[in-house]
């Protein structure tokens, strides 16, 4: 029971990390993130992230339900993630997690009420549909059927540069020292 409770704590611990680097990247760049500039959306985001995994880090206590509050935690840090994807994250590796965790913390929370002790075996069924939709609609989908510059999509660095066309149809990178290859385009 002891090892339980540490696995616990340290579960709220890592929900306590993640809401500390929400809150770092909202406060550094709040234009280009949910919360934006107001107060009580970030109140809010961390509210419902922070609420989810104390919820499952409680649930990991009892040996019944323990998987289903692993994944509780995981949508919830889940959840804390998607401010990440922005260019203010500060590092590439919060960046992409960011952008991969974005949309799956509903699918995980699904997926903890479907393991927890009594629910109905149409569950996994449920399951399965929630993965493949935030995988497929929200991750393959859009790479393989939006042309971000025909869209009129910024690049991948929204704060610094974008795509312009130039007179006669050609498309360049509108700021020096960000395109393709060294040194820009």
């Amino acid at each position: 029971m002891r090892a339980t409770r540490t696995v616990s704590l340290l579960l709220v611990v890592a929900g306590g990390l993640a809401a500390a680097q929400t809150v770092r990247v909202v406060r550094a760049q709040p234009e280009v993130t949910y919360a934006d500039a107001s107060g009580w959306l970030l109140v809010l985001e961390l509210g419902a992230g922070l609420a989810v995994v104390g919820a499952g880090s409680v649930t990991t206590l009892r040996a019944p339900t323990r998987t289903t509050g692993l994944l509780a935690v995981a949508a919830g840090v889940a959840w804390l993630t998607r401010e990440w994807g922005s260019p203010s994250a500060g590092s590439s590796l919060a960046f992409t997690t960011g952008l991969v965790l974005a949309g799956v913390a509903p699918a995980l929370l699904a997926h903890a009420a479907f393991r927890f002790p009594g629910a109905p075996r149409v569950g996994r069924a449920v399951i399965v549909v929630g993965y493949a939709v935030v995988v497929g609609w929200q991750g393959v989908a859009p790479v393989l059927f939006l042309d971000p510059v025909a869209g009129g999509a910024r690049c991948a660095r929204p704060t610094s540069c974008c795509w312009r066309t130039a007179p006669g149809g050609r498309t360049r990178w509108s700021a020096p020292g960000c395109g393709p290859g060294p040194g820009g385009g």
